[in-house]
């Protein structure tokens, strides 16, 4: 729960998605872990599908954010 109205009605959630990652290079057995960690918030609407519509849009934001930042580490990882 983000925030609530003065009658204390739900008014937005706080989302977060964190993502643990281990890589390990066979060719010398080195071990690497990166933690990955986004948050967002998302409104309560009128009804409950919208709310519901609301929180999958965000998590599919987020995970998408997510996913793009474990691609540039990997990308930079993998160069060296």
């Amino acid at each position: 729960i983000k925030d609530k109205n003065i009658s204390g009605k739900i008014t937005s959630y706080k989302l977060i998605l964190d993502v643990d990652l281990t890589v390990i290079n066979v060719k010398n057995s080195k071990k690497i872990e990166k933690k990955f960690m986004k948050s967002n918030s998302y409104s309560v609407a009128d009804n409950h599908s919208d709310t519901l519509s609301n929180e999958k849009r965000t998590l599919e934001n987020l995970a998408e954010t997510i996913t793009e930042d474990i691609i540039n580490f990997l990308s930079i990882y993998l160069k060296n």
